[in-house]
């Protein structure tokens, strides 16, 4: 990466005071309530999840539900008395529904922060303007507390420490448009949005990828040009403005994605130039152990995979099912990447057709990840106890079977109309 890139990044930066408030933490670890989910983050998209505690909030296509860690039984997020939630046939009456969410794409961006519920959903179905809402947790309430205008595209988003932080590409009344990180508050709705950092707009094409965020740092890729693999990996400091690249090598490989582990962070690193999709191994893939500011690296592996941390295991299972892989398994590590146990996901209860797989380790007791079906159309959630890991004999129990329980979700598509 050249050293001119970084300088014009930063003479992009525009200095002001920080925007995190003296009731937050400001140390550079991870704080339970109050920090970004990074655990929950699923880079395959397949549905937005956010850990409240007790239960979990889960967005399926128009609808909120919430699940009971107690009982693991999923509900909709709606208290009215005599709703039918998502079997409602009319399509203008389920859109009273408290569950009902409209999304800004094909999903919606959930998030659990400091004993709320926020979202950004549609201002209106069939437009272009989007907001920030507040949800009560028996969804009764909702506060909208910012607009973000007529948005081409919403590249990152993140909720950590009291402010949302979201990189967007919108336009104005005059159709000029803008492109940059900015931070809202979620606790104080009047004060200004605040740019931290300017980027070049890509018309309707995401600008940077895999936001995340712990401690004092965000961390995300920013896209360059138009080539898939011209990216560099930064992170930003949220207290000094500060704008570092992680880990920039000349090999060919890309730090595409980063999580934690005891406090280090773990990055997954790609060659795309040896790229042969539908194989078993569709990239080269490595994975680096370093310090939080990307300082003192170590490979731990070249096995490929989704990777997802809990802060205390790794996990490494298939995204996209690919016939015949010999690795299909969901295998389960220490913070130096020991093998602790695996789970054989061409056994899991119910699936025939596996094709997208999406991983949510809690900071719990508790393992929750996804599985789409390619020719089914089903959905299934399952989960296993963490305490059996090491075991050799985890037991995977399911959760919900969407096309079952929740068929009428999907049924309404987007021709929901708001009253």
């Amino acid at each position: 990466m050249k050293k001119a890139f970084l300088l014009i990044i930063a003479l992009a930066l525009l200095c002001s005071c920080s925007t995190q408030k003296s009731a937050y933490p400001t140390d550079n670890t991870f704080h339970a309530g109050t920090d970004y989910q990074y655990n929950m983050f699923a880079s395959t998209n397949v549905y937005c999840m956010a850990d409240a505690g007790e239960g979990f909030y889960f967005w399926v296509p128009m609808c909120l539900l919430y699940i009971d860690k107690a009982t693991l039984a999923p509900i909709p997020v709606c208290n009215k008395p005599n709703c039918q939630h998502y079997n409602e046939a009319d399509s203008e009456r389920f859109a009273l529904c408290n569950a009902f969410i409209p999304p800004t794409t094909n999903k919606i961006s959930l998030f659990w922060n400091d004993n709320n519920l926020y979202a950004i959903q549609r201002s209106e179905l069939s437009g272009k303007r989007q907001e920030i809402i507040r949800i009560s947790a028996d969804g009764s309430r909702r506060e909208k507390l910012h607009s973000l205008g007529k948005v081409a595209v919403i590249s990152g988003v993140v909720v950590h420490r009291g402010y949302m932080y979201i990189a967007l590409t919108s336009y104005d009344e005059n159709t000029s448009v803008s492109c940059g990180l900015w931070a809202y508050s979620l606790t104080n709705p009047n004060e200004k949005p605040r740019l931290l950092l300017e980027l070049e707009g890509r018309g309707n094409h995401s600008v940077v990828g895999n936001m995340t965020a712990y401690g004092n740092q965000l961390y995300f890729y920013i896209i360059k040009n138009d080539q898939f693999d011209d990216t560099v990996f930064v992170s930003y400091d949220i207290l000094t403005d500060e704008l570092h690249e992680i880990m920039t090598t000349d090999d060919g490989y890309k730090t595409s994605l980063v999580t934690f582990v005891k406090d280090k962070m773990v990055l997954v690193r790609v060659n795309t130039t040896t790229e042969t999709l539908g194989t078993p191994v569709p990239y080269e893939q490595q994975l680096w152990l370093c310090d939080l500011d990307g300082g003192n690296p170590r490979m731990l592996s070249t096995d490929y995979g989704i990777i997802a941390t809990d802060g205390e295991y790794i996990y490494r299972g298939a995204d996209y099912w690919i016939p015949n892989n010999p690795d299909h398994y969901l295998h389960i590590y220490d913070a130096d990447y020991n093998e602790l146990d695996k789970i054989d996901l061409n056994e899991l209860p119910g699936v025939t057709d596996p094709r997208m797989f999406a991983y949510y380790p809690t900071m719990g007791d508790r393992v929750l990840f996804m599985e789409n079906g390619l020719r089914s159309g089903r959905s299934y959630m399952f989960w296993f106890d963490k305490s059996q890991i090491g075991s050799g004999a985890i037991e995977v129990h399911p959760v919900m079977d969407f096309e079952d329980e929740y068929r009428g979700v999907f049924a309404h598509g987007g021709t929901l109309k708001i009253k």
